[in-house]
């Protein structure tokens, strides 16, 4: 989990050979997949879906990878992007925060039709009665929106 909040993609394959359990939980109900989501999301999400992470599993505050995803943002600096959607948005290094936000909601609307295609189940509702749809739109993720309307995901 420590790989996945910190957004290290060359740390989660070294694990995952070694046999770490990708659906362990931590103190908050929450897994590698859980935290992935927000991070680096193509760089750490596909790995960790591909070697089992359970794509539906609820945080004790009831969220799953897909609400979870939902919501991400609010906390800009914290987050991480992966280098190569930075790439394609910012020709320095440093790039201006706009730029950085596209690259960031084109990376989180990959990652929520990655969680889509392994099976995410878009119906399932947070604690509040919220379902990711609905997250998504409160949060202003358009490309998250897109993915999940695209996978017939309604209100």
């Amino acid at each position: 989990m420590t790989a996945s909040r910190r957004g290290d993609p060359e740390l989660i394959p070294l694990l995952l050979k070694h046999g770490a359990d990708v659906n362990i939980k931590d103190e908050l109900g929450g897994t590698a997949l859980t935290y992935a989501v927000g991070t680096i999301p193509t760089d750490l999400t596909l790995p960790l879906l591909r070697a089992g992470a359970e794509v539906n599993v609820m945080t004790d505050d009831g969220n799953t990878p897909i609400t979870s995803l939902a919501t991400v943002g609010y906390c800009d600096e914290y987050f991480e992007i992966a280098p190569s959607a930075l790439e394609k948005y910012v020709a320095d290094e440093h790039g201006d925060a706009d730029s950085r936000h596209r690259a960031r909601e084109a990376e989180w609307g990959k990652t929520a039709r990655f969680l889509l295609e392994y099976g995410a189940d878009w119906t399932v509702r947070t604690k509040d009665g919220k379902t990711a749809l609905t997250l998504a739109r409160e949060n202003g993720h358009y490309e998250v929106v897109k993915a999940l309307e695209e996978a017939g995901a309604a209100e």
